[in-house]
């Protein structure tokens, strides 16, 4: 096994990806306790 350079990069074709990364690494922030969730978020995240 050996190390090689990557040659291509995926990205997604999905229009609304930005706002749902967002999305995903606030619900991560809830999860670690970092950010203390609003009345509309979920307190626990799995």
């Amino acid at each position: 096994m050996s190390f090689q350079r990557m040659k291509t990069w995926k990205t997604s074709r999905d229009p609304d990806y930005a706002a749902g990364k967002v999305r995903v690494e606030h619900l991560y922030s809830i999860a670690d306790g970092e950010v203390i969730p609003d009345h509309s978020e979920p307190e626990i995240v799995l």
